[in-house]
């Protein structure tokens, strides 16, 4: 999935190479109220996107990454709702940049994936791990004895 972010990402950090510049640009342009415009916009969603990316392949600060992700796609969304001149061809059928959107459902069902998965393994990891305190295992010397003290 981190691959994806970046297939898509970084063409959006070169103006004029990515097919979705434009419209990346004019939703972040609405989104922000204008405050953010062009192909400054477009940079900015590339570079979200590749940073996305980055975090998901390394595996770290997966959780903090989800939710970025997660925020990311209801702005990818919006088109949809924005720009319906542009993303829909008539009500059910998408254009070619409607369905460039929609392939995103895709996206967040395996970003809810890797955030069941990483607690799954956060869960699993602690229930390996031997209980400290009264509950210890008595039969096995403390750290803090020697073990022909018992």
């Amino acid at each position: 999935m981190g691959i994806i972010f970046l297939w898509f990402g970084l063409p959006k950090l070169f103006p004029g190479v990515s097919a979705a510049e434009s419209l990346a640009a004019e939703t972040t342009e609405r989104l922000t109220f204008g405050a953010i415009e062009g192909t400054v916009a477009s940079v900015l969603t590339g570079g979200l996107e590749a940073a996305i990316g980055i975090f998901l392949i390394s595996g770290k600060a997966l959780a903090p990454t989800i939710i970025v992700l997660l925020g990311h796609m209801v702005g990818t969304f919006t088109p949809l709702f924005l720009f319906p001149d542009q993303t829909w061809k008539e009500y059910g059928i998408c254009t070619l940049e409607g369905q460039y959107i929609l392939k995103s459902i895709v996206l967040v069902t395996a970003a809810f994936a890797i955030t069941g998965h990483a607690k799954s393994s956060r869960n699993s990891r602690e229930k390996a791990s031997p209980p400290d305190g009264p509950l210890q295992d008595m039969t096995a010397p403390r750290a803090d004895e020697a073990v022909g003290e018992r």
